[in-house]
């Protein structure tokens, strides 16, 4: 098997991981905010995803009658990621034995 088919295979595996672990949501902020957001995640030592999942977490958890009810599902946020220039953050990995 060359390189390029075994890390398709690889990809392939990861996002079907993604797709049954993680919901996603497509988040639109004012230009330049992405850049905060980031600059911000980076100074707490945390991805970008990992960020926004504490922050809305938070604010769920100050406010529990508009939140959600989090006391039986601990929020757990996806491991941070190599950077990458790309702005693309937050690609997590099947941990061992999972995901095939």
């Amino acid at each position: 098997m060359s390189k390029k088919t075994s890390g398709r295979n690889a990809t392939a595996k990861q996002n079907e991981y993604i797709s049954k672990t993680y919901d996603r949501i497509n988040l639109l902020v004012p230009k330049g905010y992405k850049d905060r957001i980031k600059e911000a995640a980076e100074r707490a030592g945390s991805s970008v995803n990992a960020y926004i999942v504490r922050a809305v977490d938070d604010a769920m958890q100050r406010d529990p009658e508009r939140g959600v009810d989090h006391s039986s599902t601990p929020v757990r946020s996806a491991p941070a990621p190599a950077h990458s220039d790309s702005g693309v953050t937050d690609v997590p990995t099947p941990p061992r034995g999972e995901g095939g």
